[in-house]
């Protein structure tokens, strides 16, 4: 799925209020919640906020350090794997709430995952 950010909250406010507790509690077991890339100065400035984001599927992406970090590879990976991946294309919040210009993850991550052609995603 592609969405923008219009808070550092919309991620888990948005994915909270629409499922039911038990589903966050069983992940687990049925492993089907997105997996996505946080800010690594937003989300990964302590042990704390690593292990929240990082049991939350959040994976840390560093601004400016270009297409071929680390992470980048694993979201590719967790698409080919048929996991559900979220990205925020324009790597940053909206202060308008208006797509802005993207950033070239989105479509190196689809590319490099090698899946069907049909794959498209959600907007």
């Amino acid at each position: 799925t592609v969405s923008n950010h219009i808070s550092t909250v919309d991620d888990p406010s948005l994915f909270c209020a629409m499922l039911p507790l038990s589903f966050f509690l069983t992940e687990h077991q049925h492993q089907r919640t997105r997996w996505t890339m946080c800010a690594r100065e937003f989300c990964f400035t302590n042990k704390l906020l690593s292990d929240y984001f990082q049991n939350g599927k959040v994976l840390p992406i560093e601004r400016g350090k270009g297409l071929h970090q680390p992470t980048m590879g694993a979201m590719s990976g967790r698409l080919a794997a048929g996991d559900w991946v979220h990205v925020f294309p324009e790597g940053k919040i909206s202060k308008t709430q208006k797509l802005g210009g993207m950033k070239w993850g989105t479509a190196k991550i689809l590319c490099e995952s090698g899946g069907p052609a049909s794959r498209e995603p959600v907007v």
